[in-house]
């Protein structure tokens, strides 16, 4: 697209070419589009540390971003090895109660969970709960997003019931308007029938199945990755 081609037209241009690549990489990772996002994340990391030092609010940034990619790519180990080193510099630098410290736990949290490291995702996923509700008060997609990480923390633990009853707390923000909302109260309503089947809760899971499957392609079309 056009602001591809503008990467090869910028020359020297050091720090434009360092925002367009920022922009770009969390552009195609919304999207969902790793394939993209990787090896924009990768340039932006590499030409933020040719032009600062390692732990400077640039390539924290961008190394942040990167993490996060690989996290949800399920290359835990590299997010880990990314994430990890980067939580001081991060207090230091944009304060130990930032979203930038919010967001590595986050990530952290979720890697630590798929590497068995279920004690440090909890203490992680208390943190994050701590600054979910201090920076984002009253933000239901923020909310749910903790509630649906820590029921899959309780279901990793053996906790099923519990696990179940975290979910069902995301209940009342599945009406929400919130505009980012609507592909989670899709994951969250499969999560809930997910977890119904693993408690043995079979009451009504039937019927739900089909009008779930119907909102699914409504919303994302046929062959996604939800259906």
């Amino acid at each position: 697209d056009d602001s591809r081609d503008r990467l090869t037209t910028l020359g020297d241009d050091a720090d434009a070419r360092a925002k367009l690549l920022e922009v770009l990489s969390r552009t195609y990772m919304a999207l969902n589009r790793f394939d993209e996002a990787l090896p924009l994340g990768e340039q932006w990391l590499a030409l933020a540390r040719q032009q600062h030092g390692e732990d400077t609010p640039p390539v924290l940034l961008a190394r942040l971003s990167l993490g996060q990619i690989h996290q949800i790519m399920g290359n835990d180990e590299t997010a880990i090895a990314l994430l990890e080193p980067i939580g001081a510099p991060l207090a230091r630098h944009f304060g130990p109660d930032s979203e930038p410290v919010r967001m590595q736990l986050f990530s952290l949290a979720a890697d630590y969970m798929h590497s068995h490291r279920l004690a440090d995702a909890e203490r992680a996923l208390e943190r994050v709960r701590v600054l979910t509700e201090q920076l984002h008060p009253g933000d239901e997609y923020e909310l749910a997003d903790y509630l649906q990480n820590l029921s899959v923390l309780r279901q990793r633990q053996g906790r099923l019931q519990e696990a179940l009853a975290v979910l069902r707390e995301t209940r009342p923000m599945w009406s929400s308007t919130h505009p980012k909302m609507g592909r989670q109260r899709l994951v969250l309503r499969q999560s809930e029938m997910s977890l119904m089947g693993e408690n043995a809760d079979f009451d009504g899971l039937d019927a739900r199945v089909e009008p779930l499957l119907a909102d699914i392609r409504q919303a994302l079309g046929p062959g996604n990755d939800l259906a």
